[in-house]
């Protein structure tokens, strides 16, 4: 029995639909593969979060500087921590720090104010 064109084109569409339908499931497999990966990393988070509540640190500095050492940190490290760091002005000798300029101020302005 000879194959026609409209057999053959019914052929073709067949197997597309097949192909289509391959596709689809597979689709569907990786959506599901997806929500699981999802899922299991919401545990880890959760797990990591349980563990770093457990953990001592001294200072906001030292939990800030563990934080960006995890694998799961996006950013720059070594940036954010420089961002942190305690800055020093070195000044002059006998030249007074801005805080007790202020300080010495409100001290004056107290004192002007109960004797004037």
């Amino acid at each position: 029995m000879p194959l026609t064109v409209k057999s053959v084109i019914w052929l073709q569409a067949d197997e597309l639909l097949e192909k289509l339908e391959r596709v689809e499931a597979q689709k569907m497999e990786m959506k599901i593969q997806r929500e699981r990966f999802g899922a299991l990393t919401k545990i880890l988070a959760d797990l990591r979060h349980i563990q770093l509540s457990k953990m001592y640190f001294k200072t906001d500095h030292a939990f800030r500087d563990f934080l960006t050492t995890l694998p799961s940190y996006d950013g720059d490290a070594r940036k954010n921590k420089e961002e942190r760091r305690w800055k020093v002005k070195k000044r002059k000798p006998g030249e007074i720090p801005e805080w007790k300029k202020q300080r010495l101020a409100d001290i004056a302005a107290d004192v002007d104010k109960k004797t004037g």
